[in-house]
């Protein structure tokens, strides 16, 4: 969409996707541990199984853009695959918004909503960091 503007605009807005992308490797790590502490009894003393918890699509996840980023995928197998990829996004969000109603977002409370706000927040952060670092050693 970034592209729709400028090049400069275009570059931009990769930029913040890719910080966006990269930022939920970290974070599902961590939500993960929090809520397999969370999980674990208070008095045993059992630590955290990394092996457990560890959310094998980040390794999925890393593997592919890895091959995406040697250039030997051909640009049409991108083309189809990015395609698809948004295909069945569109229908998952479709199929998920077909079961939520108001009544259950409401019941659910405010703390989903102020972390879904801290971590849109800080994403912004990152991305505006990234952005200048990258402004700065280009300039």
């Amino acid at each position: 969409a970034g592209y729709a503007f400028s090049d400069a605009a275009g570059v931009l807005a990769t930029i913040v996707k890719l910080t966006r992308t990269l930022f939920i490797v970290p974070l599902v790590l961590i939500f993960s541990w929090i809520y397999a502490k969370k999980e674990t009894p208070s008095q045993s003393a059992e630590k955290v199984n990394i092996k457990n918890i560890f959310p094998w699509f980040i390794l999925g996840f890393l593997i592919v853009v890895g091959i995406r980023s040697t250039g030997l995928l051909p640009e049409t197998t991108v083309d189809i695959v990015a395609f698809l990829s948004k295909f069945f996004l569109s229908m998952a969000l479709a199929a998920i918004g077909l079961k939520t109603s108001f009544k259950e977002i409401a019941g659910v409370g405010i703390k989903p909503m102020v972390a879904g706000v801290v971590i849109d927040v800080s994403v912004v952060f990152v991305s505006l960091f990234a952005q200048a670092a990258i402004l700065k050693y280009m300039g």
